[in-house]
């Protein structure tokens, strides 16, 4: 470490790079040191791109101190959690939720695409996108960025985010990394997996929100998004037609409702403690209505209808005996085991209480 920093703990590495914590013991701030183990073309671009662009989104440069074996850059820091990090807890984000934050990083991406010469961010990932507590998102680790162009610089990158086509070293390759985020944010799983598996299935989202995905993650350049702000405009559209109420969605086939229910159940345990609860309360609904069936099945099975019949005196019936309505069921529930059951002059089943008068 540094007479002038001192080491906090650390909070990130690469395969290029380690991220550490530090204060300044002279103003008592917190700062993110990013320590490369050389001089190179990766600390470079990161040092120079961090001179260039001051604008909201990108961490402030602060310091740099190298020496001919290493490189540690000082810019601030940045506290909340990666995009990454999100996933794995929320695992599912909203439309509304998607356009706020692809909005920003489409905002931040515009200040590389309008650069001249043209930037490219080049690594753009669920773990360089970090967002605050109060919604900010803020891109790190600019030791990808490649400038629209050049042919000697070496091409860093995740795989899973950028396609193998002439658009690696074009703006398109951003918008196309940003088409795939979108979709795993919208799905919870990534797009790759989606196709495999046979879950990449949008249809339960809008129309405005599947074509700008559909178009980002196309393979060919001239049919996707050249840059960030043509990309931007159709996020304009999007958010637009959500505001005032138009969003269209496609027809579902009848069948679609039990996809959506499997979708739900996977994806609500990972989200809120409210979605939880409202998962719990519909399998305890389920379960009762399961019950509510058995016990009226067993009810109906074993019922016997429980008549009691009055004894009637042979002068008490007179004429007011009708036989056409006279339908009484020859199964009668013993009520004490003292009581009698007897067939009077007519036929029918009458019980003898123990001490009723003859």
């Amino acid at each position: 470490m540094t007479e002038k920093y001192e080491l906090v703990r650390e909070i990130g590495h690469g395969s290029r790079a380690k991220v550490y914590l530090v204060r300044n013991p002279n103003t008592d701030e917190m700062l993110a040191m990013k320590s490369y183990p050389y001089v190179g073309q990766e600390s470079q671009r990161e040092l120079q791109v961090l001179k260039e662009l001051k604008a909201p989104g990108i961490p402030f440069l602060i310091d740099c101190i190298k020496n001919d074996e290493k490189m540690n850059i000082f810019m601030e820091y940045i506290p909340g959690q990666n995009l990454r990090q999100l996933l794995k807890t929320k695992h599912v984000f909203t439309e509304k939720e998607v356009l706020s934050i692809g909005r920003k990083i489409l905002h931040i991406l515009q200040l590389f695409h309008c650069h001249a010469p043209k930037w490219i961010y080049g690594d753009l990932k669920p773990e360089n996108i970090m967002i605050t507590e109060k919604g900010e998102v803020y891109l790190i680790d600019f030791g990808s960025v490649i400038i629209e162009g050049e042919k000697h610089m070496d091409v860093h990158g995740t795989k899973a985010y950028h396609c193998e086509t002439a658009g690696a070293l074009l703006p398109f390759r951003d918008t196309y990394a940003l088409g795939l985020i979108m979709y795993e944010m919208l799905t919870g799983c990534s797009y790759q997996q989606g196709m495999l598996n046979g879950k990449a299935d949008v249809r339960q989202l809008s129309e405005e929100c599947q074509a700008i995905m559909k178009k980002a993650v196309r393979l060919n350049p001239r049919e996707g998004y050249a840059d960030a702000m043509r990309m931007l405009q159709d996020f304009d559209l999007w958010e637009n037609s959500m505001m005032e109420g138009r969003i269209s969605y496609q027809r579902k086939k009848s069948n679609d409702v039990i996809g959506d229910t499997c979708r739900f159940l996977i994806h609500g345990f990972s989200k809120p403690l409210s979605q939880g609860v409202l998962i719990i309360l519909m399998i305890v609904g389920l379960l009762f209505m399961k019950f509510e069936v058995y016990r009226n099945f067993t009810k109906e099975a074993g019922y016997v209808e429980k008549i009691e019949t009055v004894t009637v005196y042979n002068k008490q019936i007179g004429n007011h005996y009708n036989p056409d309505s006279d339908r009484i069921r020859t199964e009668i529930e013993e009520q004490n085991t003292e009581d009698m059951v007897e067939k009077d002059i007519y036929g029918r089943s009458i019980m003898r209480r123990n001490g009723a008068e003859n």
